[in-house]
């Protein structure tokens, strides 16, 4: 399993940022990611440690473009990418789930697969990531706030169920309580940004499962929160 193979390295990235945080080092003097294009310190260690799991990608050369938005398929695989199951998505592509995902889509596998698999436990899960409702996905649009954060939780194994009030303030309300929105200036209805996607991953790399487990150790990493 990729994860798994590269452990070793995760882990002394993650030791590494944890010893550049306690001292005020500014991103200009010392090189936190690989990105070039990185200057916060937290987007640069989530980031990072997603880019050696081989979750995110650059855009180009050594360019991460942490402003730009993230669309909802771009999050569908990273969705799967993370739970290590990216070679999974290729079975996928010549399935028709949605009527604006079309065939020759690059994300097609990633978005029915990541809709087809259900997570959060059980009867009572849901899919990691749904359509709109209405046959479509819309993959182009921007993954907003609560929608990225509705995936993380179902990561985590809270189906609605488990989860207090309605969409989508529930889920607001549980990912903050959770951590998953540590680092983040995002509110409802907002548009996530790559920057954004990579905190909110890394958070939920370090985030308590409903089985009472760290999110990373049940991919077989060793990943703390402090």
């Amino acid at each position: 399993m990729k994860l798994k193979r590269i452990l070793a390295m995760v882990l002394s990235v993650v030791s590494l940022c944890t010893l550049l945080t306690v001292a005020p080092v500014s991103a200009a003097e010392v090189p936190l990611s690989g990105f070039s294009d990185i200057t916060d310190a937290t987007t640069a260690q989530a980031a990072e440690l997603l880019r050696l799991l081989g979750v995110v990608e650059g855009t180009g050369g050594s360019a991460y473009n942490p402003g730009g938005h993230l669309t909802r398929a771009g999050f569908c695989k990273l969705a799967i990418e993370i739970r290590g199951e990216g070679e999974l998505a290729a079975a996928q592509m010549n399935r028709t789930i949605f009527e604006d995902v079309r065939g020759d889509h690059w994300a097609r596998g990633y978005i029915n697969y990541a809709s087809s698999i259900t997570v959060g436990g059980g009867e009572s899960g849901e899919k990691l990531i749904m359509g709109i409702g209405d046959g479509t996905f819309r993959p182009n649009d921007p993954v907003t706030l609560e929608a990225a954060c509705a995936s993380a939780l179902r990561l985590l194994g809270f189906a609605p169920s488990d989860l207090t009030g309605a969409f989508p303030a529930a889920q607001l309300n549980k990912a903050t309580e959770l951590g998953l929105r540590a680092g983040l200036n995002r509110d409802q209805g907002e548009a996530m940004t790559r920057s954004d996607c990579a905190v909110l991953l890394y958070n939920t790399l370090t985030a308590t499962t409903k089985s009472g487990s760290t999110y990373g150790n049940t991919i077989g990493l060793t990943v703390s929160d402090g």
